[in-house]
């Protein structure tokens, strides 16, 4: 069996991928579009479980107040 890179069936590296979101949102005519970055939503790798990837409780937790923090705003 051989394992493919991560990005080999979507034709782009992750950071290929975050700048197409960035240029749409950006090009969108809708004044609705929003990016809101990961960065923003968890701010600290200590929220992440041991294996980097998946979000712990506690990251769930952060990310959830991050993100309504930065929603809320929008829908005012």
């Amino acid at each position: 069996m051989r394992i493919e890179p991560p990005d080999a069936g979507f034709g782009g590296t992750p950071d290929e991928y975050r700048r197409a979101l960035r240029q749409a949102v950006d090009s969108c005519p809708h004044t609705n579009a929003h990016l809101i970055e990961a960065p923003e939503v968890l701010t600290d790798i200590a929220g992440l479980t041991a294996g980097l990837i998946h979000p712990s409780d506690l990251g769930m937790t952060e990310m959830g107040r991050n993100l309504a923090d930065k929603i809320r705003p929008l829908l005012s």
